[in-house]
């Protein structure tokens, strides 16, 4: 069975390139640490609502850990907007 992951959060827009630039060094630590390639989107009419995708994922338990192991090592809710966190969705097939 294999697992697709959507995590999305509002982005501060003052901190919009610093945000982008911990986004993909996320996407490069998963990718590295389980062999999960994700991607970013930006939802079109409300530029600041980003959302991570990963598909394919075989080994969930392995993949939630480097997930919340490149969050930390990023910082990345440093750059979400107040009143804002990381919402991880998880769907099988």
């Amino acid at each position: 069975m294999s697992f697709a992951y959507y995590v999305y959060y509002r982005v501060e827009p003052r901190r919009k390139a610093d945000a982008r630039r911990r986004v993909q060094s996320v996407l490069a630590q998963v990718r590295h640490d389980c062999g999960v390639a994700g991607r970013v989107l930006r939802k079109r009419d409300e530029p600041n609502l980003w959302m991570e995708v990963y598909e394919a994922v075989e080994e969930h338990v392995v993949f939630e850990a480097a997930l919340d192991r490149a969050a930390a090592a990023t910082r990345i809710a440093e750059v979400l907007a107040a009143g804002s966190a990381r919402k991880v969705e998880c769907f099988r097939e």
